[in-house]
């Protein structure tokens, strides 16, 4: 079976000129290249060494790396492996990234992945995580992605949690921030629409 893969264009010149107040995929890669550490078959996070360097192929091009061996940029791809959990992320990324505070981009996606570990919730400047593809089955897990703010870009489909009815509507619900879901955006008719029966009741207990 063919494998998707996200490949996203080096932004132009226009592109690096818009307001970054809107940062999506484009947008996320003038802050740096992507650290693209994907499709190295990964089952845990302390399996990347110290001295290894990220992939260049998908963007034909590397992140700066400085003197301190941390790269510049602002967008961390992890994609394509075979994670079940990404605790120790966030002291993963203070020794690989210069600025982890600034991280905009995160791509979990096609791992195995059951939850979603507080580790995620370190960066408060993340505006798209993507996590389709995974092993993902609580609404409770994904609803502590409320506390990131700044989150606007999110992707669950292909979890098991995706076959929830109404999944959509309680995602867009319990998450308020994000603009669009699975690559769909978020219309004013979805945030408008009649919660279903129970909702209520389900989304105080998730948010509790």
């Amino acid at each position: 079976m063919a494998v998707a893969v996200t490949c996203v264009p080096v932004p132009s010149g226009k592109t690096r000129r818009r307001n970054l107040s809107h940062r999506d995929e484009y947008s996320e890669q003038t802050f740096g290249a992507p650290v693209d550490f994907s499709f190295k078959r990964l089952t845990s996070l302390d399996e990347l060494h110290a001295n290894e360097s990220p992939k260049a192929q998908r963007t034909r091009r590397a992140p700066v790396q400085l003197q301190n061996k941390r790269f510049v940029s602002a967008s961390l791809w992890l994609n394509h492996n075979q994670l079940t959990d990404v605790r120790g992320l966030a002291s993963l990324m203070r020794g690989l990234i210069a600025q982890p505070d600034a991280l905009g981009w995160l791509d979990l996606s096609f791992n195995n992945l059951t939850d979603i570990a507080d580790d995620v919730l370190q960066f408060p400047q993340l505006r798209i995580l993507y996590l389709h593809g995974n092993q993902l089955t609580k609404l409770n897990s994904v609803a502590k992605l409320r506390h990131l703010q700044k989150l606007r870009n999110l992707t669950l489909r292909g979890n098991p949690i995706d076959e929830i009815p109404s999944y959509r509507s309680y995602i867009i619900s319990i998450i308020p921030q994000i603009t669009r879901l699975d690559f769909v955006p978020i219309s004013a008719g979805e945030r408008g629409s009649a919660p279903p029966a129970g909702f209520a009741k389900k989304k105080a207990m998730l948010l509790k």
